[in-house]
């Protein structure tokens, strides 16, 4: 006589990092239009993404607004510390196409550590910015102001 014994493995998996509940995918602020000044908050609330231009391994918090451009029209995004001594902001832009279309990012452009990138769409749409953070830690929270400039503002600082 032979028996047959079954066995089940039940487990449950968990993710937390330094206190924080993570939630995948940045969080959407909305919509903004040019020459408005927007703001908004980087921390361990905000949600998770990667982001072009960093390494695919690296997540970070980031809020994403939509603008609707013109091709072939500049624009200046400026994406300013308003908060939070440690916090580093980094600004993206991508096309109507997603997160690959014509994307552009600056981290440092308007002077450590604030971010200006200028920006000619190559199609016309809506187009989403995501504004976040260089790298991210709990200690490493803040808010910004991000405003998009109609043109090309090579000399635009932060207040």
């Amino acid at each position: 006589m032979i028996l047959k014994s079954a066995l089940t493995v039940v487990f449950a998996l968990s993710l937390a990092a330094c206190g924080d509940n993570i939630t995948f995918g940045p969080t959407s602020r909305g919509g903004t239009s040019l020459g408005a000044t927007v703001s908004g908050s980087i921390d361990g609330s905000t949600g998770r993404t990667t982001l072009p231009g960093r390494s695919s391994s690296i997540e970070v918090p980031a809020e994403t607004w939509t603008v609707t451009l013109s091709a072939g029209e500049p624009v200046t995004l400026l994406m300013c510390r308003t908060s939070g001594s440690s916090f580093d902001p980094y600004v993206s832009i991508h096309g109507p196409g997603g997160r690959t279309d014509n994307a552009r990012t600056d981290d440092d452009g308007a002077g450590y550590p604030n971010s200006r990138l200028i920006y000619t769409p190559t199609t016309s749409g809506a187009h989403t910015i995501y504004a976040s953070t260089f790298t991210y830690t709990s200690t490493r929270n803040g808010t910004y102001s991000l405003t998009v400039y109609p043109g090309s503002m090579g000399s635009v600082r932060c207040p």
